[in-house]
């Protein structure tokens, strides 16, 4: 890498990219990256040209606002914050003087993907502006209960014309009070009352009124995180993967593998048999159809068969966990057809569930002590949210504080199953 001379006096224009890219550099060269400090003090030390404290602050606000995720608060109670620096030279190297590689031309495949990360970047930085940002005014906050560091609550939308709140359990949000910004998680949104419960780590103070802000970059934040991980790996060129960076997708190769028995195409149409066996038969293939064309019902029966097999190990991954769960429930659907005895080990269901038959699902999940606490703990909840459906009360304060209850020991059972890596994992026993 090459080291580049750069320096700024003042910011290029009041624009949120020029406020930004300058207060890196004035934080890098008073070595203060790393130093936690108050929203007033960054301002005053980044920003000590401008005369105006309220123009300062200003400034801070709007970088810290779109800019979130290259800062880290010092503590969960702590209103002091730093720069996440390890971000900051990883997605903007440019700014520590630092010669973008990618730039230059690519050779290998971890410099493609390299490429990638710089590409979600600036799909980042266009999700963060104000044009695709949803603001949303709401009433007072009314807290449901508080355990520890966890306070759920409930606040009631006034929406404007047109605005149509889309909130999914987990989503993260701000939540703005006053001058205040808290991180927030939804629980759930009523549609019919307009009424959003999430949670939050910090205590919120009610006010008349309050501002919720929300985005969708956590989702290409989370794609790019992925991808360094992938970029930080040598990956070898003769995998079925490498053809997406060579455009040598044309020519798959053959694979050998035992005779598959007739049964497993049990139920395929002769355009599904098709798919089965390509899919079988080489290292790459694309399989397309419109909706209701059974692409779904084939892939399960391609993984099943591959089970069967017991040659190799397979790892199967979805665009979301609601997806991964649709096509693991057809694979037990098999299972249950053929009447398989499964042990422990032979599958696996990593990451998130919200899936009451996978949860009570035994064999996808591992057999120690801690993660049956879990599991028997999460299925007694979604037990009593179900009883509670049944009476009318889904939305009330009891059920909502055992979706958060049950989100939080989900999260824990994804966390502590994390060291799988993959979301479904069927083969031999290890």
């Amino acid at each position: 890498m090459h080291q580049i001379n750069l320096g700024l006096v003042r910011p290029k224009s009041d624009s949120v990219d020029d406020l930004f890219e300058f207060c890196v550099h004035q934080a890098k060269d008073k070595h203060l990256l790393s130093t936690p400090h108050l929203h007033n003090q960054w301002a005053n030390l980044l920003f000590g040209f401008e005369k105006s404290s309220d123009v300062r602050v200003d400034y801070m606000s709007k970088i810290k606002q779109e800019y979130t995720t290259y800062f880290t608060a010092e503590s969960k109670r702590s209103p002091k914050y730093s720069f996440e620096e390890e971000k900051l030279k990883r997605d903007f190297p440019e700014m520590f003087g630092i010669e973008d590689e990618t730039d230059s031309e690519v050779e290998t495949i971890n410099d493609w993907i390299k490429g990638c990360i710089k590409a979600v970047n600036h799909e980042i930085i266009e999700e963060k502006d104000p044009h695709n940002i949803e603001i949303f005014r709401g009433g007072p906050i009314d807290l449901i209960q508080h355990k520890e560091s966890n306070y759920i609550y409930r606040v009631k939308l006034d929406l404007e014309e047109g605005q149509e709140p889309h909130f999914r359990e987990s989503d993260p949000f701000f939540l703005k009070v006053y001058d205040k910004k808290f991180n927030c998680e939804a629980i759930d949104y009523d549609f019919e009352q307009g009424k959003l419960s999430f949670t939050a780590n910090r205590m919120i103070y009610s006010a008349k009124y309050c501002t919720i802000i929300s985005d969708s970059s956590f989702i290409q934040e989370g794609l790019r995180d992925k991808l360094s991980e992938i970029s930080r790996t040598e990956i070898d060129e003769d995998y079925p993967f490498t053809k997406f960076y060579f455009e040598d997708t044309n020519e798959p190769k053959k694979v050998c593998h035992k005779e598959v028995s007739l049964k497993f195409k049990e139920g395929l149409d002769e355009s599904q048999k098709e798919a089965f066996e390509a899919a079988l038969d080489h290292d790459l293939t694309f399989i397309w159809g419109p909706p209701g064309t059974g692409k779904s019902y084939t892939l399960a029966s391609i993984i099943y068969a591959l089970y069967k097999l017991g040659e190799d190990r397979t790892v199967v991954c979805c665009l979301s966990n609601v997806a991964v769960d649709q096509l693991l429930c057809k694979v037990l659907d098999r299972i249950h057809d053929e009447k398989e005895k499964v042990e422990f080990g032979q599958f696996y269901r990593a990451g998130r569930t919200l899936d009451k038959r996978i949860i009570a699902t035994d064999f996808l999940f591992p057999k120690d002590s801690k993660t049956v606490q879990l599991r028997n703990t999460i299925k007694s909840k979604m037990e009593k949210i179900q009883h509670l459906k049944k009476l009318g009360r889904q939305k009330s304060d009891e059920a909502i504080t055992l979706m958060a209850e049950s989100k939080e020991l989900r999260e824990q059972l994804k966390n502590h199953t994390e060291h799988l890596v993959v979301l479904i994992s069927a083969g031999r026993k290890s």
